[in-house]
């Protein structure tokens, strides 16, 4: 059994094809993406906007630093202290080839004057 099938009257005007379909179901499908990127955008503003600004690391400390500079400088140990694995790094080479002491001098007087901050905000507990 095999049934006629009638177009209805508004699309009796334009065939229907493969093509138009596909290109009806990306541009909702690009339309709806669009919508959730904006609203997402928007949700991020807002959550950022609401964050507090100045954020304290917990358990670092500012002495803790001026020490590890001190002693162990030569060694990048306060870098990773403050999170800074790459620069403690670079600063074990540095210092493999002499020239890292100059930094050493340069982080320590850095830390004890308070620009010399962990990665990730501020001390918790300052000089």
């Amino acid at each position: 059994m095999h049934r006629a099938v009638r177009p209805l009257a508004h699309h009796a005007t334009a065939p229907v094809t493969a093509k138009a379909i596909v290109k009806a179901a990306t541009t909702e499908k690009a339309e709806l993406t669009k919508f959730d990127r904006k609203a997402f955008k928007k949700e991020v503003k807002h959550q950022l906007a609401a964050a507090p600004k100045s954020t304290t690391v917990e358990g670092k400390s500012q002495i803790v630093a001026a020490v590890l500079c001190f002693f162990l400088g030569g060694l990048g140990i306060h870098d990773f202290y403050l999170g800074r694995v790459g620069k403690g790094i670079l600063q074990i080479i540095l210092s493999i080839l002499l020239v890292g002491f100059i930094l050493v001098i340069i982080d320590f007087i850095r830390i004890l004057l308070g620009t010399e901050k962990p990665k990730d905000g501020d001390y918790a507990k300052k000089l």
